[in-house]
């Protein structure tokens, strides 16, 4: 009960609230630190009752119940229920929430400091211990993309390369800069932004020795390298690249136990290259196209490279013949990053994924020690530093995020309580007489939930990639699920027993709306063909397409209404990236005839949901840039604009009787009466929103990051 009081008494102080849980001690205690830490970067600014939403869905994700409803007992919707897939009991904080992805750690007069680049900022000098910035590299005068360290003479030196077309040599202890290059010049810029090329000017960065030169090595985008001499900016030698493609971040590694001085150089689209920077002679690394994570270690004497690959595989070689020595599955996604160390004198490794995962593994075979997640995209970069003499890692996401965690096996089940990836939709029906909602993810699953007691009820398994869509219906009286998948089927499941009972073929991500025709459960699917797209009605007790017509442009939104008795489909697409190639149509199902469009909604669609605002049949468009639009179905006019900017997903359903639209946007939830297009409600939460669903009683089911959350009011 202490740490409750403490609570209470810091609630309008949050840093000083952590502060004080720093010396808990005990498994709970310490549970209920890192629910506190886990969102600390979103609350800190926030007033006491958006920061107790935020709270009070961690405590959920915890599996906190008295933390969960006292944060919840005053709030209009609280949380029933979370997963806890996207938590880690190993997370110490979040050192910045506005940086780049290059990362670098060293130590700072004795003591160990991690480097992270803020966007548009200064490189940031980080005490772990503290999670405080101690000091700060200014000078670059855009973003900073690729940086590393070398001791030379006794000083530890650290060389940034930066938007501004500089790459720049400073003295940690000092922070001052001591020299600097000019990789790019201001015309040189000014052509390639004329060429819509990448703003970026250095893809990667490392720095080694050579007969006692301290050299730079430099990648592009276009994978083109350079080595410069650290002193005088002399260069050395130049790669070309082998693609006209660009890529932002680039691996670059310096080998140094090898006969002649090594880096290892990635492509945007071709495998790594082996460059010897002596003699400047190049070959290529088989079987290593679109490797990311690229790393070395010492094993037995010999210097072995990490590859990491998309789908899992990690492979250990002899960096000097390019001989595979050993490898492991890791993991289903693609490795982005890796680091090594030891912990307890187990050889152990970090290793990051394009979904924001993290897992803490031994080395070499694999074996999951523990689970880091908490980046909600792709991780770019980990380290290894330490902490009260521990090792520690940090990492970076796409995101901005720069995270701290704790490294040590983790005692509870390492498996996650839900999906593994990102939920990008969700939707409710009813089984059984119970409330139910139905989750699909990028884990390659889809799930049943129980919405009283969070209790998973079936895992559907099948899909072969991603699942990125569902939609539920009733055939012949039984509840069933249809999910689309990117291994480009559509498949039907049994609500009941889990059990797949029809698919389809479909193209790559394809919209999915369910709804009845001729009083029969059909799916309405938008393939895209060689020149044009398709919707096909697939009839869902047949098995069978039943129909077919052009729709306007690929990768849309859909939508199903009945108006007048009439079932209609909207069909949002895009015939290019231009603004004037977008539009949405409105069709009649029956005889699969073009109704009319709406003309001013031209921009990208992310999600349409079709229902009544109490008079009229509307359709509510969630969209990229001017929120969520209310169009009426029978004129094709625009009612009512609803907030504005980026919105994931939307729904309609009823409030106390009211007809009100929901709206999933950056870290909340919007409330909105339809009648009028006010905002109600707000709801704050610690993990982005990307679904959000109506359930018959009352409840809203939100697919954010990994996690699916339950809300009640």
């Amino acid at each position: 009960m202490e740490l409750v009081y403490r609570y209470r008494r810091c609630s309008r102080r949050p840093d000083g609230l952590l502060a004080a849980m720093d010396g808990v001690r005990g498994a709970d205690a310490q549970r209920v630190r890192t629910m506190y830490r886990t969102s600390a970067h979103r609350y800190r600014d926030q007033c006491v009752h958006e920061r107790a939403q935020v709270m009070a869905v961690d405590a959920a994700r915890y599996r906190l119940e008295e933390h969960r409803s006292r944060l919840g007992r005053r709030l209009e919707w609280a949380p029933r229920w979370a997963t806890g897939s996207q938590t880690s009991s190993l997370f110490r904080g979040e050192l910045s929430s506005w940086s780049g992805y290059p990362l670098v750690a060293t130590e700072l007069q004795g003591m160990p400091v991690v480097l992270s680049a803020q966007r548009q900022g200064p490189v940031q000098i980080w005490d772990p211990a503290q999670q405080s910035c101690v000091a700060t590299l200014d000078g670059h005068t855009g973003e900073v993309t690729a940086m590393d360290c070398i001791e030379v003479d006794g000083a530890t030196l650290v060389v940034t390369a930066s938007d501004d077309g500089t790459v720049r040599v400073w003295d940690l202890e000092r922070t001052t800069e001591l020299r600097r290059f000019v990789v790019q010049t201001e015309a040189e810029a000014a052509r390639r932004a004329d060429r819509n090329e990448l703003k970026t000017v250095v893809a990667g960065l490392a720095c080694t020795r050579v007969h006692g030169e301290v050299l730079i090595v430099g990648c592009a985008p276009d994978g083109s390298a350079w080595t410069r001499e650290l002193v005088s900016g002399e260069v050395r030698g130049l790669l070309p690249g082998r693609s006209g493609h660009g890529s932002y971040d680039l691996p670059v590694l310096c080998l140094e136990r090898q006969e002649a001085a090594t880096a290892l150089v990635a492509s945007p689209s071709g495998p790594l290259r082996r460059w010897n920077l002596e003699t400047g002679e190049c070959d290529l690394l088989h079987d290593s196209t679109d490797c990311r994570a690229v790393a070395s270690l010492a094993l037995d004497g010999r210097e072995l490279v990490s590859i990491g690959y998309r789908d899992g595989e990690l492979q250990f070689r002899d960096a000097a013949t390019d001989t595979v020595v050993s490898s492991c599955r890791v993991g289903h996604g693609w490795i982005t990053a890796i680091a090594f160390t030891e912990l307890d004198g187990r050889a152990v490794m970090v290793v990051g994924y394009g979904d924001g995962s993290m897992e803490l593994r031994e080395r070499p075979d694999g074996r999951l020690l523990a689970r880091l997640n908490g980046h909600p995209q792709w991780v770019h970069s980990i380290v290894i530093t330490s902490v009260d003499g521990r090792p520690a890692a940090a990492s970076a996401s796409s995101g901005g995020s720069v995270r701290l965690w704790r490294l040590e096996e983790q005692a509870e089940e390492v498996e996650p309580p839900g999906h593994s990836s990102q939920v990008p939709a969700v939707a409710c029906t009813v089984l059984n007489g119970a409330a139910v909602a139905v989750s699909a993810s990028h884990d390659h699953t889809a799930r049943v939930w129980d919405l009283a007691s969070g209790r998973e009820l079936q895992r559907f398994e099948g899909h072969t990639n991603w699942v990125e869509r569902v939609s539920c219906a009733t055939v012949s009286g039984t509840p069933v699920a249809v999910t689309v998948g990117q291994d480009e089927t559509v498949r039907v499941w049994n609500l009941a027993d889990g059990l797949e009972t029809g698919r389809t073929k479909a193209g790559y991500s394809t919209p999915l709306v369910c709804g009845h025709l001729g009083g029969d459960p059909v799916a309405l699917l938008v393939h895209e063909g060689p020149d044009k797209a398709f919707a096909r009605i697939w009839n869902l007790k047949t098995l069978e397409i039943s129909g077919t017509f052009e729709a306007p442009g690929y990768l849309g939104a859909l939508a199903w209404a009945l108006v007048d008795g009439r079932p209609l489909a909207v069909i949002a697409g895009m015939d290019s990236l231009r603004e004037a190639g977008r539009r949405t149509e409105l069709w009649d199902l029956t005889d699969r005839s073009r109704v009319g469009d709406f003309g001013g909604l031209t921009d990208q669609v992310n999600a349409m949901v079709c229902g009544t605002d109490g008079r009229n049949p509307v359709v509510l468009a969630a969209t990229a840039h001017g929120g969520a639009q209310l169009w009426d179905l029978r004129t094709r006019q625009l009612r009512h604009r609803l907030g504005d900017g980026w919105v994931s997903d939307v729904e309609i359903g009823l409030l106390d009787g009211l007809p009100v639209a929901v709206t999933a946007d950056h870290y909340s939830l919007g409330i909105w009466d339809l009648g009028n297009g006010t905002l109600l409600h707000e709801i704050h939460l610690p993990v982005d929103p990307s679904a959000v669903s109506f359930a018959s009683s009352g409840e809203l089911v939100v697919g954010a990051g990994y996690e699916v959350i339950v809300l009640e009011r």
